[in-house]
């Protein structure tokens, strides 16, 4: 659905960095950008979440998904020399991943550092290899 957006609005009302992401006035939710990859035990996933604190963080499962919930809260800002101009985005960001099968939920740990949360999700030893290959007969 965001890319639909993106791609109808591009260049006259395309997303930029700059500006506080607001719609009619109010404010709209973030989708932070995550990297995905898969190793031989586990799965890694990298969410950037610049200018958010690790205790502005919360990860859910909920069944077969991850939800990456952050809030990056407006600082006071003051008028001086008669002009006032805000360029940083604040406002909730959330991002919803589907977890494979082979997930272990049990055993995700998170780090943040950087601005970057990185979740390792271990796979089910017992579910990766419960595979078997069914043999296709004519008739």
């Amino acid at each position: 659905m965001d890319r639909l957006f993106d791609e109808a609005f591009r260049g006259t009302f395309a997303r930029t960095p700059a500006l506080s992401p607001t719609v009619g006035g109010n404010p709209v939710a973030l989708r932070p950008s995550v990297d995905v990859s898969e190793g031989k035990k586990a799965y890694t996933i990298r969410a950037e979440l610049p200018g958010i604190e690790p205790d502005d963080v919360s990860i859910e499962v909920e069944g077969n998904r991850l939800v990456i919930r952050a809030e990056k809260r407006q600082e006071q800002e003051e008028e001086d020399e008669g002009y006032h101009c805000i360029e940083r985005s604040y406002g909730a960001m959330q991002r919803v991943l589907s977890l494979p099968d082979d997930a272990d939920t049990e055993g995700i740990e998170a780090r943040f550092k950087h601005g970057v949360l990185k979740l390792r999700i271990p796979k089910h030893a017992a579910r990766a290899a419960n595979v078997r290959t069914i043999e296709v007969q004519r008739g």
